[in-house]
């Protein structure tokens, strides 16, 4: 038995058009900045840290903000649609006997919504990191519940942090270029695997993972 975890927000689903809707909504309740679109665009390209650097965010404010920009995304989550392909990758995945889970920081209420919106369902299981840095005790627990060896799982993620998760949790990544980080700081956090188009993940979780 093998399985396939993905992230949610800018690996199966195109949110990134509500950051700039959330940061704006921050800026006016929170006195964080209001940021351009370029400014966002170049944040893509820089480590979680430093993007709070830059935009002046304290660590300490940062699980306060993250409640309030969940709570926001999920007022549009609805709105945002799953990116091409995807839909037909999931099926050919299960289709191969790939267990397809979600594991994602964002809330699974959020998710649901989401994929309901889009028609999608399917997935063994739904589950919600705990904040921004709960992904790799949360990936070791899904993989022990499910009783399956490390190398007989991958992690699909759209960001450096999904990489460093999976690499603390001992299982594969594939990272795909689609998403919230820019190619090049996916490429520093070098992962198994660097995809840029959804079907690129059929021969990688099939062949590696479904023998």
């Amino acid at each position: 038995m093998q399985a396939v975890i993905f992230d949610f927000d800018g690996t199966l689903v195109d949110s990134r058009s509500g950051i700039k809707r959330v940061m704006d909504t921050l800026a006016r309740e929170h006195g964080t900045p209001t940021l351009s679109y370029e400014q966002l665009d170049e944040l893509r390209a820089l480590p979680l840290h430093e993007r709070l650097r830059r935009i002046g965010v304290k660590p300490r404010r940062l699980p306060v903000l993250t409640r309030r920009a969940l709570q926001l995304f999920g007022d549009m989550m609805h709105e945002f649609p799953v990116y091409d392909g995807i839909p037909e990758v999931l099926e050919q995945l299960r289709s191969a006997g790939v267990q397809t889970h979600i594991l994602s920081s964002n809330k699974v209420e959020n998710i649901r919504s989401c994929l309901d919106a889009n028609g999608i369902g399917g997935f063994a299981s739904i589950q919600s990191s705990r904040g921004l840095f709960g992904k790799p005790g949360r990936i070791r627990s899904l993989v022990k519940r499910l009783r399956l060896p490390s190398d007989e799982v991958i992690y699909v993620g759209d960001e450096l942090r999904d990489i460093e998760a999976s690499r603390r949790s001992g299982v594969a990544v594939a990272a795909v270029t689609w998403g919230y980080d820019s190619t090049t700081l996916l490429e520093q956090g070098r992962p198994d695997y660097l995809v840029h188009e959804p079907f690129e993940l059929i021969p990688i979780i099939i062949r590696q993972y479904a023998l």
